[in-house]
């Protein structure tokens, strides 16, 4: 393949030969073939139609990244991949999310998953949720999914070859794998209303725990686990499965604090003193020590983790706090 020959007015001709390594990794690499559009370090679906079929675009950059002198893309330096759901994840419509990050002021990266579909995007029904987040949801359902199979010996057709032993070593192999490399057992998860849809893949199942392949229940290989979001601020939180008690670390923290300013303040210290000390504003003591007069059901709550999940720090100081106990309670979300 030649690139394409071009002459300029000083009768200089550049072009007619054979592409270089660098121009063919470029073509490659361009998400234009594959419907989208690169702005800066960002990707988003463009208003044309693909040439390339966006999943086989990905397993093209994963095959570029694996074999290329630095890891980039999709793979991290360890060479195992830093989107391990990329070309699994689908709307209930069956288009797929594809991965892509942003970079914050402080230069950290932080992954999504994101509607890829032009029609989604325009009618409001696109989908950009944080891959961390999403990858671990994906993940402890599989671990729990496989961890019942095991026990009840549901995981082989044949009931009686799915021994005892095969249900502890399954269980032993399951509580040390990560989320991440259970997301590479998957081979599909639907975002339908109000829940994900997970498909495994056999043959990846029976190679990573050594399983006869012809054996699987195809019935163990389907799951489904609620699924909802809600919003922390300027952050999609993700709400899926059984949820277990988890303290916001910064609440917990703005909470404790907020009763010692202000039984520093009954002591007769000042706010200005207070946040000198802090080396903080007057306004952030005054705001944030208000914490300290929420009804004693919301402060148990915020200690023990089982707020509501929309519930932080951002939207207690935007929204104010008021006086009366019923009416906090109202306002965020406990009755």
């Amino acid at each position: 393949m030649l690139s394409k020959p071009r002459q300029f007015k000083s009768g200089v001709t550049y072009g007619g030969e054979p592409l270089r390594r660098g121009q063919i990794h470029f073509i490659l690499t361009n998400p234009i073939y594959a419907g989208m559009v690169r702005h800066r370090d960002n990707v988003y679906p463009g208003q044309h139609d693909a040439i390339i079929d966006p999943d086989l675009f990905d397993r093209v950059q994963d095959k570029l990244t694996i074999n290329g002198r630095k890891p980039r893309g999709t793979v991290s330096a360890s060479g195992r991949s830093r989107s391990p759901l990329s070309g699994r994840v689908f709307d209930a419509h069956g288009n797929r999310l594809t991965p892509t990050h942003t970079r914050g002021k402080s230069g950290k990266a932080h992954r999504y998953y994101v509607s890829t579909s032009r029609g989604a995007s325009t009618n409001g029904s696109a989908w950009r949720l944080p891959a961390p987040a999403l990858e671990e949801t994906i993940g402890q359902a599989v671990r729990s999914h496989l961890t019942t199979a095991g026990n009840r010996r549901t995981l082989l057709k044949d009931a009686a070859s799915a021994s005892a032993d095969l249900a502890a070593e399954l269980g032993g192999s399951a509580s040390s794998t990560s989320a991440a490399e259970f997301c590479l057992l998957v081979d599909r998860v639907a975002i339908a209303s109000g829940q994900l849809d997970i498909r495994l893949d056999k043959a990846a199942l029976a190679a990573r725990f050594n399983l006869p392949l012809d054996q699987i229940d195809d019935n163990a290989l389907v799951m489904t686990t609620p699924f909802a979001t809600r919003r922390r601020g300027v952050e999609t939180r993700i709400v899926a499965g059984d949820m277990k008690p988890a303290p916001d670390p910064t609440l917990v923290s703005t909470l404790a604090k907020s009763h010692r300013w202000i039984e520093q303040m009954k002591a007769g210290v000042s706010a200005a003193t207070i946040a000198r000390s802090e080396k903080t504003s007057d306004a952030f003591i005054r705001v944030r020590a208000n914490l300290a007069f929420l009804s004693p059901r919301i402060q148990e709550a915020i200690l023990t983790g089982t707020q509501p999940p929309d519930l932080s720090l951002e939207r207690i100081v935007r929204s104010g706090i008021p006086f009366d106990w019923d009416q906090q309670e109202r306002k965020f979300g406990f009755r």
